[in-house]
């Protein structure tokens, strides 16, 4: 028997946060439960426990996108008031 080794998970969170334990800590990671891959995408904070969101990876690429709109759009806007 050859083992092998996979990577199902990552952490991102702040450098001074630990990054199994950590308050506000993201951690993403993929699932494929025989109808394809997707991704889960989970958050811990003492307030609301954790918070979760299953997402198949073009549709997270919708919602990046739709993300940098309103994001831009909000500049543009705070842009002109001044």
């Amino acid at each position: 028997m050859k083992y092998v080794t996979t990577i199902l998970k990552v952490a991102v969170h702040n450098e001074t946060e630990n990054p199994a334990f950590g308050e506000g800590n993201t951690y993403v990671s993929i699932e494929d439960e025989a109808g394809g891959p997707f991704l889960i995408i989970e958050q811990d904070s003492d307030e609301h426990g954790t918070v979760s969101l299953r997402i198949d990876y073009q549709e997270l690429l919708a919602v990046v996108e739709a993300s940098k709109m309103l994001m831009h759009q909000l500049y543009v806007e705070q842009a002109e008031m001044k």
